[in-house]
């Protein structure tokens, strides 16, 4: 019924009985916060009262007149229900440890504040319906506040709260925090970014003079102090007009108004050392989160209190200049995740040579070298969308609606958006770029085998290399080499190829409207063979079925758990098929879980995600035998192809053939070069681990995943000397607490101040969600929701799998599903690519999905119309 604070070892299960308010203040002072003393009376605490009182009756009366929406009658009852209330009597049990709490603190007074359990939603923060008491001394008024709070839960504010956001009030629980009241000198609030202009390391600080509720309730108009963590600069100060103090009192109504002296109205709440230590607590309890937040303070006597956090629910972004997108980085890229520094940096290295390289070729851009093509936020890699289109409008007939679901960009604009007129200026700007593309096109194609097999070569040289043999100072030379030369040109030639892939999917698909309505687009894109990240898919399903064809293999591996299975490969245990198995890691040493995660470790490190495909796979019949599947596919094409050469003029076969075919290729050439830049990052970890070590004994790291926290040419000026140990030190520090800041935040794809985040539920009474259609087929079945691969372990044969978006790590999973629906990607995302390998319906790019469905919910994934259908 009721915990102190410091009582509650086990959070998981008693959270949903305290409400969020408690639960946050619960955290803070395990982390050895600076959160005051007290406790939280549960919502056990109130039922028992409800029932006590003899008010069940009433209570389930609002909660019924709530559900059918009938506002006028809910809220003459919950008039009712308040009164009773406050007139009941307060549980024994009760009393007594609100009486105890009050003598073992006698000097001080109480904080008394309701604590919801939907309160501070993502879409919900309930900030002003329930009731707070201030100042509270007596055991007696203690228990008053706590039945005032509790009556909050029927003041007409939380149930048209509830009404309007679409809350279920019969799910509504309500717990009270009894707290320890500061009695404070200064006080105020902390958002960990700047709500209003969406900059990730600026600190907004607002601050008052008293207790904070002058600041709260609008009676006078705050200090605000803006302090760029990251940079350890306070940028700005606004001294606010603070007419008003409020401070506690001994006696009713326990707190008193006093007007401010004039000199100290306008005067300064903080000092510049308290604004620094302030923002340094609050991203203290951000990086702890992992997401923003926005804190309530109080300081007495000079010392810092915490006495509330919660998630920030709305931030504006309009202060980050143009488009940016994490579209194509974020499906199984760089940004699926929070993104570590080094991996961030070796990205942009390339990004910002090769994407204003390409549109320079492409004759979509003049060279403007004051344009920044990448950039991080909120820990997450975003691409430069406003400067891309900039170039790409040159092109007559250019559709900017187009452009962006082509790409999965969110539409933040009404209507077709830019459009590029017919002119003849814009038509002669139009086959320049056309006559460019052309050349292009071809030029990529004759160079990809080269490069393949240049890029094998040179793989082959580096697997023989045994960095850790080398003089330190040759590794230094050679690890710069290896990154700003070998690696640039394997990334660089990748993504040029992405590039013009882009293109030439957009030139396909407009030439393909016009047989749209006969042709099934995604048959034609389905069936390539040979692609080289399949083959391990194949040797696993050769692997399996060794496996299951020796009946003492087979036992061993269904039997055994998978820590031991890689301790018995660790010892080098040749029995129950594990030489084969050696030889399939050793095959695929430089895949992992997140490809584009140079912090996850490949399957040559931990074997972990290898071992569980293989006894996941071990009952699956021949109906899920990839190659199989492939060859379905690949007849499904021809079968396609026929159609689609059909559908065109005699006249005008040849040319769509050689259209078709040409796609076909950059299609499968990505996938190649997909293969071949994942053997390139395994390489880079390798090298970086070596360089790790010895930066760490040069005292510059204090552990070798410290490397990770640090661009790659910090890494290398570390290694040259410029960059002294202890600035290094430092650098990590401060970059692992921008990583850990937002590692649980649900960053929006789009920002920028023509974006505005929202997170959207479904409709009342919608029962189809919208995506992009990207492997064809329908299937009906129940989902399962898997928000990243660590929970992937879940899947069983024949679920739909729900998730964020899916990487190359996802691949052995699939032979289990029977559709896929995410939340991000399209038409060349890894997703879709697979499952059309695996004749799996799929649809990508569905808003919100993993939010909006659960596991067991049974839906039908329609792979051609790009829908979902939620059946119950």
């Amino acid at each position: 019924m009721f915990y102190r604070f410091g009582e509650i070892t086990d959070l998981t299960s008693i959270a949903p009985l305290i409400g969020k308010k408690a639960e946050s203040l619960v955290r803070m002072a395990a982390w050895g916060l600076p959160v005051p003393d007290g406790g939280c009376v549960t919502t056990r605490g109130f039922d028992e009262f409800i029932d006590a009182n003899n008010m069940r009756g009433i209570v389930d009366d609002i909660r019924s007149l709530m559900t059918a929406r009938d506002e006028a009658n809910a809220l003459e009852r919950a008039i009712e229900a308040q009164s009773l209330i406050i007139q009941g009597d307060i549980q024994p049990e009760l009393m007594r440890h609100l009486a105890v709490l009050q003598e073992q603190n006698p000097a001080s007074h109480f904080a008394v504040r309701s604590s919801g359990t939907k309160e501070d939603l993502v879409d919900a923060s309930f900030a002003g319906q329930y009731t707070s008491i201030l100042n509270v001394k007596s055991a007696e008024h203690l228990a008053l506040a706590v039945k005032q709070c509790w009556a909050s839960l029927f003041n007409d504010r939380v149930l048209r709260y509830c009404l309007n956001k679409g809350i279920d009030f019969s799910s509504m629980g309500l717990a009270v925090v009894v707290q320890r009241m500061i009695p404070a000198e200064k006080s105020g609030v902390i958002f960990t970014v700047n709500p209003l202009t969406g900059h990730d390391t600026e600190i907004l600080i607002e601050a008052c003079i008293g207790i904070g509720e002058a600041l709260v309730s609008g009676e006078v108009t705050p200090d605000q102090y803006f302090f760029d963590w990251f940079s350890g600069t306070e940028t700005k100060r606004v001294i606010g007009d603070k007419r008003i103090a409020i401070y506690a009192i001994d006696d009713p109504p326990f707190v008193r108004n006093v007007d401010n002296p004039e000199g100290q109205r306008t005067a300064a709440v903080l000092s510049p050392d308290e604004v620094r230590t302030l923002a340094t607590i609050a991203v203290d309890i951000q990086a702890r989160y992992g997401f923003p937040v926005d804190i309530e303070w109080a300081q007495c006597n000079g010392e810092f209190f915490i006495v509330q956090s919660r998630p920030i629910t709305t931030i504006n972004y309009a202060g980050i200049e143009g488009e940016w997108t994490t579209a194509d980085f974020k499906d199984g890229g760089v940004s699926s995740t929070v993104c570590s520094q080094f991996m961030w940096s070796l990205y942009d290295l390339v990004w910002e040579t090769a994407m204003p390289s390409y549109l320079i070729q492409a004759k979509l851009y003049r060279n403007d070298p004051g344009i920044t093509w990448g950039d991080m936020f909120y820990g997450r890699p975003y691409w430069n969308a406003g400067a891309v289109k900039a170039g790409v409008m040159c092109i007559p007939g250019f559709n900017e609606r187009k452009f962006d679901e082509d790409l999965g960009i969110q539409v933040a604009y009404e209507g077709d958006g830019h459009v590029t007129q017919i002119t003849p200026k814009s038509i002669l700007a139009g086959l320049r770029v056309l006559n460019a593309l052309n050349t292009e096109f071809k030029k990529q194609m004759d160079l990809a085998p080269q490069f393949k097999e240049r890029q094998l070569a040179k793989l082959a040289e580096l697997d023989n290399i045994d960095p850790s043999a080398m003089p330190r100072d040759d590794f230094y030379a050679f690890y710069e080499r290896f990154i700003y030369e070998e690696y640039f040109l394997s990334e660089s030639t990748y993504f040029t190829l992405i590039f013009y892939n882009s293109n030439l999917n957009s030139i396909f698909k407009e030439s393909f409207e016009a047989v749209a309505d006969r042709v099934n687009l995604l048959n034609l894109i389905s069936g390539l063979t040979d692609l080289s990240h399949m083959i391990p898919v194949y040797r696993m399903w050769d692997l399996k079925k060794r496996i299951a064809a020796d009946a003492s293999a087979y036992d061993y591996w269904k039997r055994t758990s998978v820590a031991d299975l890689i301790a018995d490969w660790r010892a080098g245990t040749t029995d129950h098929c594990m030489d084969a198995v050696r030889e399939y890691i050793d095959e695929v040493r430089f895949h992992s879980t997140r490809e584009l995660d140079i912090t996850v470790p490949r399957y040559g490190e931990d074997p972990a995600p290898v071992m569980e495909s293989v006894k996941n796979s071990l009952d699956l019949d021949e109906r899920h035998d990839p190659r199989e599947l492939t060859r379905k596919q690949h007849d499904a094409y021809l079968a396609e192809r026929e159609k689609y050469l059909a559908a065109h003029p005699f006249w005008k076969r040849r040319k769509a053939d050689r259209m078709l075919s040409l796609l076909r290729k950059f299609l499968w050439w990505r996938e190649e070069l997909r293969d071949l830049s994942t053997k390139y990052y395994h390489q880079v970890r390798r090298f970086t681990l070596v360089m790790a070590g010895h930066l760490a004994s040069a005292g510059a790291i204090e552990h070798p995943d410290d490397i990770f926290f640090l661009p790659v040419r910090d890494v290398v000026d570390i290694a040259k000397g410029v960059i002294t140990p202890e600035r290094a030190r430092a650098l990590v520090r401060r970059n692992r607490r921008y990583y850990e800041s937002f590692r649980n935040y649900a960053n929006p794809n789009e920002i920028g101040s023509r974006y505005a985040q929202k997170r959207r539920a479904i409709p009342e009474g919608q029962r189809v969600l919208n995506g992009i259609a990207s492997s064809p087929g329908q299937v009906t079945g129940r989902v399962k929701v898997i928000r990243d691969i660590f929970d992937a372990d879940r899947l069983e044969k024949g679920d739909i799998l729900i998730t964020r978006f899916t990487d190359p790590g996802w691949t052995p999973k699939f032979s289990l599903l029977a559709g896929v629906a995410t939340e991000t990607g399209g038409l060349l995302s890894h997703a879709a690519v697979i499952s059309r390998e695996y004749g799996i319906p799929a649809v990508l790019a569905v808003d919100n999905i993993t939010a909006i469905l659960h596991d067991g919910q049974e839906v039908t994934i329609d792979g051609d119309a790009g829908m979902v259908h939620l059946l119950n």
